[in-house]
């Protein structure tokens, strides 16, 4: 039987791509250990960013079907990548759904010369998807809390790039292969 969690999901801060997240996955599923049922949590706990295929996720769930999407999403990502080569079928997954908007997604992704703007449009897909999903089930599904989950992931995950650090780290790396000099 499936539960629902009106006054939890009601609760949760809204989020938004590229802004500061409200709160830390930690502190999330904090509160979703106070709030949700065992066999929840286990669901929860199955559901990743970077899918595996899980014995423990049921088949219509909305964790299943991001676990298909995510690995279609990959494998498009990875014959995009390998182009032509005979080997690219080694680093293939099959997915049990089909999304033909994959083709789209990632054929806009590499449209964009700058590796940023890649990511960003495929996080942007990636988010619609989410959000497709959760208007699939009635509020207060578990696989509302599940959804919310990636989606924190994703906003963390853009929180941590600063244009500062990274010029940073670039510089770091110049510096140690010899392409700057050092004139101090």
């Amino acid at each position: 039987m499936e539960h629902f969690y009106h006054f939890f999901v009601s609760s949760l801060p809204l989020l938004r791509l590229f802004e500061e997240p409200p709160w830390s996955s930690e502190a999330f599923l904090a509160e979703c250990a106070r709030h949700l049922s065992p066999d929840d949590m286990k669901l929860l706990d199955a559901t990743r960013v970077v899918p595996e295929f899980d014995k423990r996720i049921p088949a219509g769930t909305m964790s299943y079907n991001w676990m298909n999407f995510e690995i279609q999403l990959r494998d498009r990502i990875a014959r995009q990548i390998a182009g032509q080569r005979k080997d690219s079928a080694a680093y293939l997954r099959d997915s049990n759904q089909c999304y033909p908007e994959t083709e789209r997604a990632v054929s806009e992704a590499w449209s964009q010369a700058n590796p940023l703007e890649r990511e960003k449009v495929l996080d942007t897909y990636r988010w619609r998807f989410l959000s497709d999903q959760e208007a699939t089930k009635p509020f207060g599904a578990v696989g509302v809390i599940c959804m919310y989950k990636i989606k924190l992931h994703l906003v963390e995950k853009w929180n941590r790039r600063h244009r500062e650090a990274g010029e940073a780290n670039l510089e770091k790396i110049l510096e140690k292969s010899g392409h700057i000099a050092d004139h101090e």
